[in-house]
């Protein structure tokens, strides 16, 4: 969403025929657009990952163990010839050389490289750093490159939970 303006991409996997379908809308001024539609056929034994699907099967070691100086590739749903997320554990010296660059005090976390599609935060390369606790929980990130911003930091200060998507309703029934 900018301004009045939205895009909105819904993509639909059909794993049982190996097809992706995409439709691409723009809204301006309450005018709705379709401005790209398709569909491709998904790879055999392929599944795609969001973002947000990649974060939770990463902290909980989907794609492997998960120790310093590992790199991982994440199949992702392709957008503009990207196919995949890159997530590299930095290494113990790494890790040291950049905690120096910043001035950054040692703790108890680990830095992680993170490359994703640069369309999601609108970079020049789609590299994020994050500096995470020991149980991959964001405690700040920086997001490389932000198109006309340059780097741009942020620190996380405190984790809450919305108690409003707790069911309250008896699901055991």
């Amino acid at each position: 969403i900018i301004g009045s303006s939205k895009e909105r991409t819904i993509h639909h996997m059909d794993y049982a025929t190996h097809t992706r379908r995409w439709f691409h809308t723009k809204t301006d001024s309450g005018v709705i657009t379709l401005d790209e539609k398709g569909s491709e056929e998904i790879p055999a034994g392929i599944t795609y990952d969001d973002i947000l699907t990649a974060f939770y099967n990463f902290r909980n070691s989907a794609y492997g163990k998960l120790v310093k100086g590992s790199t991982f590739k994440i199949n992702t749903i392709p957008e503009k010839g990207v196919k995949d997320i890159s997530v590299i554990i930095k290494s113990e010296k790494e890790e040291e050389e950049i905690r120096a660059q910043l001035g950054r005090e040692k703790g108890d976390e680990l830095l992680l490289n993170v490359i994703v599609p640069k369309e999601i935060f609108k970079t020049k390369t789609g590299e994020l750093l994050f500096w995470s606790s020991k149980n991959y929980i964001p405690l700040s990130t920086t997001v490389v490159e932000y198109i006309m911003l340059g780097d741009l930091h942020a620190n996380f200060v405190k984790r809450t939970m919305d108690k409003s998507f707790i069911p309250t309703a008896d699901l055991s029934k």
